[in-house]
């Protein structure tokens, strides 16, 4: 499967765990996620829609706020929440 896609799913399940408020998909995600990440809303929705996928340090930063893993964030393997 198409590695933006598996990201996606994969930040989107993040962000419906994370203790931030983060609101549902369709109910302003992509403008709280372009906040807190400090990216323009088009960049925000590639993201949540599998259709782009941020450079290394952008994925450091966001598994950092989301208390993920960078590996699981990115690859799907290893364990979720960082130890």
């Amino acid at each position: 499967m198409d590695e933006r896609i598996e990201f996606s799913r994969r930040l989107n399940e993040a962000l419906d765990e994370s203790p931030l408020g983060v609101p549902i998909k369709g109910d302003g995600r992509q403008v709280f996620v372009s906040r807190i990440f400090e990216v323009d809303q088009k960049g925000a929705r590639k993201w949540l829609e599998g259709e782009g996928f941020p450079k290394m340090q952008r994925c450091i930063e966001i598994s950092k706020k989301l208390s993920v893993s960078v590996e699981w964030l990115v690859t799907g393997r290893w364990n979720k929440r960082m130890v």
